[in-house]
C-alpha cells in the first residue's frame, strides 16, 4: 500500500514569549533536532511500522499560511499537492490536523481523486480556542459542546484571546475544519475519551476509529534500576495548560529530600524559571534541561524515580507518560482527558483528581518513600506497553482503517478512476 502523509509545520507558540529573535530560531532548531512527542512522532512512528512491513510512505510537509487548495506548495519539493499526487498515486492520503485550516479546501478537493483519513491529535475539532480549558481564576477543563455559546465564553470564562475579531476569527476557523473533516472517509484518535469528545460534538461513530499501539521499541530496550536520588521527572512542553506550576507547589509539600527536573521548552518557560526561582525552600532543587533528542530522553527517565504527568487540560493521549512507562517508572498525573487510558490507577500509577495538589504530592511521596512500590508500578507499566503498544496492534489498525476509506471512496467514486488531478485521468 502507498501512503502520502501530509503534515503541518511544528509551530510553537513562542508569539508570547519575551524573547529574541534569535533566541525563538535556537528554540525551532532545538524542536527540529530533538523531535519531541506530539503529532509529528505520531506520524513518525506510524511511517516507520508501515514501511518496515513491506508498505511504501512519502511525507510532505505544508505551511498553515499557504493555499490550502489542491494547489496547495509542498515547500521542500518545490513542487504543488497535485503534482506529488498525481506522480506518486497514493492509495491513502493520510493528513494530520494539528491546527485549524487557514483555508478549508485541502480536503474538498482531493477527496475526489483519492481516499482521505485525518488523525486528530488535540481539540482543534471541538474547541476554537484548542484547549477545551477555562481561563479563570483558576484553569478548568470545559466540558461544553462547540456550538454559539463558544463566542460568548471568552468573556464569561476570560478563555483567550477576547478581542471581538479573535473570537469570532477563531470560532469560523473551527467550524472550516470542521467541515473540512466531515469530507475525510475516515477519522483517527488515539484515546477513548477523543473518540467520546468527537462522537459527542456530532461527528459519525462510524466514521472515527480509535487507534490503540502506539510503537515503543526504541524505549523497550534493558530498563536500569531505580537510582537512589529521588528525581521527579516532567517531560513536555513548558505552557499553561501543562500545569506545571502546580507541580512546583506540590514540590514545596513534599517532606522528603527530592529533585525535579523539567524537560522541554515552551512560552511559559521564562515564567516558569522565574517562579522556580521563587519556590523557597524547593528552588535549588529544580533544573531545566531544554528539549532533549531522545536518547538523553530515555537516561533522563532511567535517572528518575517518578515521572509526574500534571496536566490540567484533557490531554488527547499523552505520549511521554507511555514512553516513561516503557523506561518502567511509575506515573502520578491529573486525572483528565485520554491520560487514563495507560494510566491504571495503582496498577502502574495513580491518577489524582485535576488541580489537587496535596493529593497530587501525597501519591508522590508514597512512592519516593516506597521503593519496592514504585518497583512494582514500574513493572506493570513496563508490561503494559509490550502487551498494549506493539507494532502489531498498531499495523492491523492502521491497515484497517486504510481499507475501510479506500472502501468508503470507491463506493461514492463508481465509474470514476483514480487520481483524476487538474482535468487528466490516468
Amino acid at each position: 500500500m502507498k501512503v502520502l502523509q501530509v503534515l503541518q509545520e511544528a509551530e510553537p507558540a513562542l508569539k508570547d514569549c519575551r524573547r529574541s529573535q534569535k533566541e525563538i530560531r535556537q528554540v525551532l532548531q532545538a524542536l527540529k533536532e530533538a523531535d519531541p512527542a506530539g503529532s509529528g512522532e505520531f506520524a513518525r512512528r506510524e511511517a516507520c511500522v508501515l514501511e518496515n512491513n513491506g508498505h511504501s510512505v512519502s511525507t510532505v510537509y505544508i505551511d498553515k499560511m499557504i493555499d490550502w487548495g489542491v494547489k496547495a506548495v509542498d515547500k521542500e519539493r518545490g513542487s504543488c499537492l497535485s503534482e506529488v499526487i498525481a506522480s506518486q498515486r497514493p492509495d491513502v492520503v493520510h493528513l494530520r490536523l494539528v491546527r485549524p485550516l487557514g483555508r478549508p479546501y485541502l480536503v474538498s478537493d482531493l477527496a475526489a481523486h483519492c481516499p482521505i483519513v485525518i488523525s486528530v491529535d488535540n481539540h482543534v475539532l471541538t474547541c476554537p480556542c484548542g484547549k477545551r480549558l477555562l481561563y479563570g481564576v483558576s484553569l478548568v477543563p470545559c466540558e461544553v459542546t462547540i456550538g454559539l455559546r463558544c463566542l460568548l465564553y471568552p468573556y464569561l470564562h476570560s478563555c483567550r484571546p477576547r478581542h471581538p475579531k479573535q473570537v469570532v476569527a477563531n470560532f469560523m476557523n473551527t467550524l472550516r475544519t470542521r467541515w473540512v473533516a466531515r469530507r475525510a472517509h475516515k477519522l483517527i484518535v488515539y484515546s477513548p475519551y477523543m473518540l467520546r469528545s468527537l462522537i459527542r460534538s456530532g461527528f459519525p461513530a462510524e466514521r472515527v476509529t480509535c487507534l490503540y499501539g502506539i510503537p515503543m521499541d526504541i524505549f523497550l530496550t534493558d530498563v536500569r534500576p531505580r537510582p537512589a536520588t529521588n528525581r521527579i521527572l516532567y517531560a513536555g512542553r513548558l505552557s499553561r495548560e501543562k500545569g506545571i506550576p502546580l507541580l512546583l507547589e506540590a514540590s514545596r509539600l513534599l517532606k522528603l529530600p527530592h529533585k525535579m527536573t523539567i524537560s522541554g521548552d515552551g512560552p511559559e518557560l521564562v515564567q516558569l524559571k522565574r517562579l522556580a526561582a521563587r519556590s523557597s525552600p524547593v528552588a535549588g532543587r529544580i533544573s531545566f534541561t531544554g528539549w532533549l533528542p531522545q536518547e538523553k530522553l530515555i537516561a533522563m527517565y532511567d535517572s528518575s524515580a517518578v515521572i509526574v504527568v500534571p496536566s490540567i487540560w484533557p490531554e488527547p493521549f499523552g505520549l511521554i507518560g507511555v514512553e516513561a512507562m516503557s523506561r518502567a517508572r511509575p506515573i502520578v498525573a491529573f486525572d483528565g482527558g485520554g491520560i487514563s487510558s495507560w494510566v491504571r490507577d495503582g496498577v502502574n500509577g495513580y491518577l489524582v483528581k485535576v488541580g489537587d495538589v496535596a493529593g497530587l504530592a501525597a501519591k508522590i511521596e508514597l512512592l519516593l518513600k516506597n521503593r519496592a512500590l514504585a518497583d512494582q508500578m514500574g513493572r506493570r507499566g513496563r508490561r503494559l506497553v509490550e502487551e498494549e503498544f506493539g507494532q502489531e496492534r498498531l499495523l492491523g489498525g492502521l491497515l484497517e482503517v486504510y481499507q475501510d476509506a479506500m472502501h468508503v471512496w470507491s463506493r461514492s467514486h463508481v465509474g470514476k478512476r483514480h487520481h483524476q488531478i487538474d482535468g487528466k485521468r490516468e
